[in-house]
């Protein structure tokens, strides 16, 4: 048998038998680049060989390990089966066909290629795209148990790098509530008695799932301050789409994550495994190739989901002739016009989280609210970067138990926050790229048990564009940021010279 690979777009194993050769393709025959197929009937012509061509369908149909997996789910989960999620059958074709693969296909990717690692064989890193919804935290945390498991004696550890604070301890929370004992995160809010205590879990085995961010795992020169002797058994990038959005502008540490990442693969063999419900393929911005070579991975098995939502209404709609009505005060008007997605909200009884660009927009809405409508304002709570963690999580806890019925959020309230029954997700103006916003939307109709169809809506005013050019202006690259990088690539080379000498 022969394999070998052009990774450009299409990966091709070639299966020999005397003279019978079957090229198993990714794609389509017709996209085969640098004019392969007509190379190769001419080298079929000239010789005795006889070469036949079949697709390989990214669905597998069976998985070994499936009811080890389906009692993990079942005993911390309380769920009897997996997800069926969609996904492009062909992406390198543009062809919107999909198919529909479940949750375990993926999770036993992460263990075969994990083992494979483990064991000294070549392996492969794993890039996954797949809606809002769609149960990613799932798909990595069960490999994760299930290898803490099956290697007892030597548990692998998985590291989880995830982007804000909020996010990893939500995640640990849950994950806590539901008997999951070892895992921990450890970030900037963390205690130093807090850490010490994890530091020894994770040397003593009892924590097999950390969270982290870039910037704490880097931090340490040598990654056995972290995790002692432990072995890494998988690396997982979650919201992966910031690797290159936060990662150019104003998170450097995201931007130079492969670099480290290629340096521990150097000592520690794992695979990398990337999720992200949001991620342009091909064109000018192309964020799967550049995630995909600012982290180094290798020959990724790339699973592309469907990123529309059906269950997902958008609602866009001029408001001009509001601007007339009050006298074409900008600021009145979309004060008047949110105010009056609250009222009809309200009156249907549906959950509202409103976002905003900024802190000060957000905060002069409230005050307008309490000023105009002081009922609606007890209904509705503030999430923001400006509060405290205890302020947030307080606001979290009264928005689910339904103490809540709206929220007034900026970027803060987002990746990784599950609320099942949000109804509409309605902006105040746009926040960002298009990326930000499928994000956003993206928290309405988590359950279409409790709410069968959710809305994107927004009261579209001309003005709207100035708040997303003083975004991006105020995400521009500055001096100070500057020297920061460069502080941290004249570490990168010292280091390197010291090494040398």
């Amino acid at each position: 048998m022969m394999n070998f690979h052009f990774r450009s777009y299409y990966e091709h194993y070639i299966k020999e038998d005397s003279n019978h050769v079957l090229f198993v393709l990714s794609g389509a025959n017709e996209l085969l680049p640098n004019n392969y197929l007509a190379r190769i009937n001419i080298l079929a012509k000239i010789s005795d060989i006889n070469i036949y061509f079949t697709t390989l369908s990214i669905r597998r149909k069976v998985i070994v390990n499936e009811d080890a997996y389906v009692k993990i789910l079942n005993d911390v989960y309380g769920y009897d089966d997996y997800k069926e999620i969609e996904f492009y059958k062909n992406i390198e074709s543009q062809s919107k066909e999909t198919i529909n693969i479940s949750q375990v296909q993926i999770i036993d990717d992460i263990v075969n290629q994990a083992e494979k690692a483990m064991y000294g064989e070549d392996f492969r890193d794993i890039y996954i795209t797949a809606a809002t919804g769609a149960g990613k935290s799932v798909m990595f945390q069960i490999p994760a148990l299930y290898l803490a498991d099956k290697y007892a004696d030597d548990k692998p550890l998985t590291l989880v790098i995830s982007p804000l604070i909020g996010l990893m301890n939500d995640q640990v929370d849950s994950m806590q509530r539901k008997g999951i004992k070892n895992s921990a995160t450890i970030n900037g809010n963390t205690p130093p008695y807090e850490k010490e205590r994890i530091l020894d879990e994770i040397q003593n085995q009892k924590v097999d799932i950390l969270y982290l961010s870039p910037e704490t795992l880097q931090a340490r020169s040598d990654i056995k301050m972290l995790i002692g002797n432990r072995n890494i058994g998988v690396v997982i990038i979650d919201e992966a789409h910031i690797v290159t959005t936060w990662g150019k502008s104003f998170r450097s540490d995201y931007w130079y994550l492969g670099i480290y990442l290629a340096k521990l693969r150097k000592e520690y063999k794992f695979p990398i495994v990337t999720f992200t419900a949001t991620a342009i393929y091909g064109g000018r911005e192309d964020m799967y190739l550049d995630t995909r070579n600012s982290l180094n991975m290798i020959s990724p098995i790339s699973y592309f989901g469907k990123v529309r939502r059906d269950e997902l209404i958008m609602v866009v709609q001029s408001s001009e002739k509001d601007l007339e009505k009050e006298g074409r005060d900008y600021r009145k008007t979309k004060h008047a016009l949110a105010l009056k997605h609250l009222k009809k909200a309200h009156k249907n009884k549906q959950k509202s989280l409103v976002y905003f660009p900024t802190v000060k927009l957000l905060t002069d809405f409230k005050t307008f609210l309490t000023q105009n409508a002081p009922d609606l304002a007890e209904a509705t709570g503030k999430y923001h970067g400006g509060l405290s963690k205890e302020e947030k999580d307080e606001v979290l806890y009264q928005y689910v138990s339904g103490e809540l019925q709206f929220v007034l959020a900026t970027k803060a309230f987002g990746m990784g926050i599950d609320i099942p029954d949000i109804t509409n997700v309605y902006h105040y103006a746009p926040t960002g790229n298009v990326v930000d916003y499928i994000q956003e939307i993206g928290r309405a109709a988590r359950d279409k048990k409790k709410v069968a169809n959710g809305y994107g809506l927004i009261d579209f005013l001309n003005r709207d564009m100035n708040e997303v050019k003083q975004l991006y202006g105020m995400s521009a690259i500055r001096k100070n940021q500057i020297i920061e990088v460069m502080k941290k690539f004249y570490q990168y080379i010292k280091k390197r010279i010291i090494t040398v000498t």
